[in-house]
C-alpha cells in the first residue's frame, strides 16, 4: 500500500472520528436542555441533524417538546421532514410511532402507532424494531378490545421478532405462550415452553453479547391462570421485569462479572449491591472443590445511576472456616426457599442481590434496603470479608 493511500486513510479515519466527537458533544448539550424550552432544543436539534439526519436523539427530544406544547403541526413538519430524507428508510415511522404515540393512554394511541409502523414493515419486513413494537401494539389493542384477530397479528410479529432477535425469546414467550393458548395451538405453546437460547460466554464466563444475567424465568411472576386469562396484560407483567434486568445486567457488565448460573463444577454465591448514590459492588464467594475464594469489584459510577468503570479489582483465599460461616449464614436466611422479591419497595435506597449455584440449581433473591434480618447479616458477612470500610451511614 503507497504512502499516498495510508495518509488519505488516515485522513478519513481523523475526520470520522472528529464528525462522531462533534456528535456526541451536542447530543450531550441536547440532553441538558429543559424540555419546556422549545426554541432552544429546536436550535440544538438541526445542528445535530446536519451530522446524523436522523438522529434518534434529537427526533425524541423534539417530539416531547412539541407534544407538551401542543405543536401538532410542528410534529407533522418534524416527521415529514425526516421522512424526506430518506424514503426507503423505515426510521422515521418507527421513531413517530415509540415516541408520539407510545405513550399515549388511550385506545387511539395504539390504533396510530400499528399505522405507523405497517408503513415501516412495508419499507423493511425484517426490521426487529418495527414487528417487536407492531407485535407488542397489537397485543395492547387485543388486552384492551378482545379482538381475536389482534391475538393472531401479535403472535405473528412477535414471533418474527424472536426470529430476528432469538436472545428476546426469553421473554416474549410469554406473550406468545398465552397468546397461542387463547388461538388454540398447542404445538405453538409446547415449542416456547421448552425452548432454551445459549448464551455465548468468553473463557472467563463473561457474556460475548447483550445478555441477562438472571434467567428470566426465575424473577418473572405470573398467576396462575395467565394462559387462559384473556384480560391478563402478561406484556405489562414483563415489561417490568426487562427493565429491572436490564438496570442490573448492565451493572454486572461494567463490572465484567461472569454469568453465575451457567458455573458448572463450582459452588458460588454473589451479592450485588447497588446503592442509588454509591459505587456499584459486586462480592463473589466461590468453592472449587474445596478451594475456597473470594472476588469482589467495584465500579465508578453509581448503582442507580450509569455504573461507570471498574476501580476495584481484587481477590483472596478464604479458610474453611471462614466458608463455612457463609454457608450457615446462607442456610440460616432459607436463601433457597426465598421468593425472589417480597413486597418491600421503594426509591433512593439499595438494592441487595443475592444469587447462587450449587450442583446446577440456581436461586436469586432481591430485597430493597433490607431491614435487620438473617439475609441482610449474611450479605455483610461477604462486605466484612473484603476488608473495604464502608461507614454506617452509607449501609442502606
Amino acid at each position: 500500500m503507497s504512502k499516498y493511500i495510508i495518509a488519505i486513510l488516515l485522513s478519513l479515519l481523523v475526520h470520522t472520528v472528529g464528525v462522531a466527537q462533534d456528535l456526541q458533544r451536542l447530543e450531550e448539550d441536547l440532553r441538558q436542555t429543559y424540555i419546556t424550552d422549545t426554541k432552544a432544543l429546536t436550535k440544538k436539534a438541526h445542528k445535530i441533524y446536519t451530522i446524523d439526519p436522523l438522529n434518534e436523539i434529537a427526533t425524541w427530544y423534539l417530539t416531547y417538546s412539541y407534544l407538551y406544547i401542543g405543536q401538532k403541526d410542528s410534529l407533522d413538519a418534524l416527521y415529514a421532514r425526516l421522512i424526506r430524507v430518506d424514503t426507503n428508510s423505515p426510521a422515521p415511522y418507527i421513531m413517530r410511532a415509540k415516541y408520539q404515540y407510545i405513550e399515549a393512554n388511550y385506545s387511539t394511541g395504539d390504533t396510530q402507532m400499528i399505522y405507523e409502523l405497517q408503513k415501516a414493515i412495508r419499507l423493511d419486513s425484517n426490521n426487529y424494531e418495527a414487528n417487536r413494537l407492531l407485535g407488542e401494539a397489537y397485543y395492547r389493542s387485543f388486552n384492551k378490545k378482545q379482538v381475536i384477530d389482534y391475538a393472531r397479528q401479535s403472535r405473528f410479529y412477535l414471533i418474527r421478532a424472536t426470529r430476528l432477535e432469538k436472545h428476546t425469546i426469553e421473554y416474549y414467550k410469554y406473550l406468545i405462550i398465552q397468546l397461542s393458548t387463547l388461538l388454540g395451538d398447542d404445538e405453538t405453546v409446547k415449542y416456547y415452553n421448552e425452548v432454551t437460547i445459549a448464551t455465548d460466554i468468553d473463557s472467563m464466563g463473561i457474556p460475548k453479547s447483550n445478555k441477562y444475567y438472571f434467567p428470566y424465568q426465575y424473577v418473572v411472576s405470573l398467576k396462575n391462570d395467565w394462559t387462559t386469562d384473556s384480560t391478563y396484560d402478561v406484556l405489562n407483567m414483563i415489561d417490568g421485569v426487562k427493565f429491572t434486568l436490564e438496570w442490573y445486567s448492565a451493572q454486572l457488565c461494567a463490572l465484567e462479572e461472569p454469568l453465575l448460573y451457567r458455573y458448572k463444577d463450582t459452588i458460588a454465591y454473589r451479592f450485588t449491591w447497588l446503592r442509588t448514590f454509591h459505587h456499584p459492588i459486586a462480592i463473589r464467594i466461590e468453592n472449587y472443590h474445596n478451594t475456597y475464594g473470594l472476588y469482589w469489584k467495584v465500579a465508578s459510577g453509581a448503582g442507580g445511576y450509569e455504573p461507570g468503570s471498574i476501580i476495584i479489582d481484587r481477590k483472596r483465599e478464604l479458610t474453611k472456616e471462614e466458608w463455612l460461616r457463609f454457608t450457615h449464614l446462607i442456610n440460616s436466611c432459607n436463601f433457597w426457599d426465598m421468593p425472589y422479591k417480597n413486597q418491600r419497595m421503594g426509591t433512593d435506597g439499595a438494592e441487595w442481590i443475592m444469587e447462587g449455584i450449587e450442583q446446577g440449581n440456581y436461586h436469586v433473591a432481591e430485597r430493597w434496603s433490607p431491614e435487620k434480618s438473617a439475609y441482610k447479616e449474611c450479605c455483610l458477612y461477604l462486605l466484612k470479608l473484603t476488608g473495604m470500610k464502608i461507614s454506617k451511614a452509607d449501609i442502606y
